[in-house]
């Protein structure tokens, strides 16, 4: 199967504004979906917090990873043990969790819906010139497997097969319906953030 390949830039961003900063919309599925509906089954985003203290949205219905871009933050979750988040650090925390937020930064959110999708976030750091094999999704006929690449330091360029995108550092590649590795080469010294989302085709969405 030949792999759907889409190239986000920032003007794709949804920007929204909350309390305390904020929030660039960089995916999410289904296309049409909603954050302020929760009607969506998962979303990658990037979050400016500009307050020295802040509350996260309560989300039952969603698992999160976090990482940070920019700055240093503490975190708790229900009241409990506080946690230091460094920039690329990953964390994965249920959205239903009451979570304080303690210091300023760039943020970076994937949103899962429990239940249906199942997904991982992580991040390379890749010297100029150097190639990276993403393994292949166990592709099925019943599952949607996507991978979202971000550049939030330098740039390259992702392949699948004969097709390749080039991007640049604040923009990011979609790459859907695709069972082989995907290669990723940096132009420069670089820092990916990878998404891999998947969601059931019955999801009930």
């Amino acid at each position: 199967m030949e792999p759907l390949i889409r190239h986000i830039f920032p003007s794709d961003f949804v920007v929204s504004s909350w309390s305390g900063g904020t929030t660039s919309q960089i995916a999410i599925a289904p296309q049409n979906a909603q954050y302020a509906e929760r009607d969506f089954l998962w979303r990658l985003s990037t979050a400016t917090v500009n307050v020295q203290e802040s509350d996260f949205t309560m989300l039952p219905d969603y698992f999160r990873y976090i990482s940070l871009l920019k700055g240093k933050i503490r975190l708790s979750h229900n009241d409990g043990k506080v946690l230091s988040l460094s920039p690329y650090e990953i964390h994965a925390f249920d959205g239903g969790s009451a979570t304080h937020s303690e210091g300023t930064c760039v943020d970076f959110n994937l949103m899962l819906r429990k239940g249906v999708c199942k997904g991982n976030l992580f991040c390379l750091h890749l010297a100029e010139n150097t190639e990276m094999t993403i393994p292949a999704a166990p592709f099925t006929n019943d599952h949607h497997y996507t991978t979202v690449v971000y550049a939030a330091k330098g740039s390259g360029t992702l392949s699948a097969r004969t097709a390749s995108q080039a991007f640049s550092c604040k923009e990011a590649v979609m790459i859907s319906e695709f069972s082989a590795p995907l290669l990723l080469k940096s132009h420069k010294s670089s820092i990916f953030m990878i998404a891999e989302i998947d969601t059931p085709l019955s999801a009930p969405i």
